[in-house]
């Protein structure tokens, strides 16, 4: 038989009214809603056996670590291991967290699979990311790697292209006055950032290149990356003039310069050879 406990205090707390802390023997033993404190009529003086105890302990628990998870996901959509990660961080034990995931589940506050469905749908339609980033992202949010793979089947090659293709015409048309060869490679970074693949995003810039728009946008500012790169090659030759006399050497490094700023080799030499 069990031991028999006694409450010696029961008092409301100050900053939440709905809650209150339970005194066994002068100590304080839990804490627990005004709802607990009513449906097993907890008083001073009631005795209670350990097990009752425990049992009202463990269902006190749960009922507040479920309240404490549906506040957590009514900001927005969370995942099952991001619940489990906050419930662990505000002190809830295994055995009472894993009967608050069982009801999430059953009342479908929680569901992965919807989850990944709606992750992968949002961000291949409006965040425009690539397939790499959002499985990384999926997994890094617990999705196991089944669902995501499922959830990712509907992001397909030809709407990937696309959203790579989108993403690059934008930068392209917003960099028209930067040399084509640096905006070919800061695109690619960027598609690389956003989690493209590599065939993905080769297809991409290949297709922009061609593109009637921008080859138009391009020409017309032409003459101001041609003037840039004169500029350059003056601040440059002035530069390197200064720690280095041979003309050779000069006109190598300058042509090393501007290539690293993505001017094209005809360009540069048609330039240099004015010096």
């Amino acid at each position: 038989m069990s031991k028999m406990k006694k409450i010696t205090d029961v008092q409301q707390q100050r900053q939440n009214k709905d809650k209150f802390n339970i005194y066994i023997n002068n100590e304080y033993c839990f804490s627990c809603s005004l709802e607990i404190v009513a449906l097993h009529n907890l008083k001073v003086g009631l005795m209670v056996d350990e097990d009752k105890l425990k049992e009202i302990i463990y269902t006190s628990n749960i009922k507040a670590a479920f309240n404490m998870a549906l506040t957590y996901l009514s900001t927005k959509p969370r995942t099952k291991a991001e619940t489990i990660k906050h419930l662990m961080s505000k002190g809830y034990e295994e055995n009472v967290i894993l009967e608050t995931l069982k009801r999430l589940e059953y009342y479908n506050y929680i569901n992965d699979e919807d989850y990944a469905k709606n992750y992968v749908k949002n961000n291949s339609m409006h965040k425009l990311n690539g397939i790499k980033k959002i499985k990384h992202n999926l997994k890094e949010k617990g999705i196991d790697e089944n669902l995501a793979d499922i959830a990712l089947d509907k992001y397909d090659a030809e709407q990937q292209l696309q959203n790579a293709i989108d993403i690059g015409k934008r930068f392209f048309l917003l960099n028209t006055k930067t040399p084509v060869n640096k905006i070919k490679e800061k695109l690619y970074n960027k598609l690389l950032m956003k989690g493209y693949l590599w065939d993905t995003i080769d297809k991409a810039i290949s297709i922009i290149e061609r593109d009637e728009v921008v080859i138009e946008e391009l020409d017309q500012m032409e003459s101001l990356r041609i003037e840039e790169a004169k500029k350059l090659v003056e601040k440059y030759f002035k530069q390197y003039s200064k720690r280095e006399s041979n003309s050779y050497v000069i006109k190598n490094k300058v042509a090393q310069a501007l290539f690293r700023k993505g001017y094209k080799s005809d360009l540069i030499k048609d330039i240099i050879n004015d010096y």
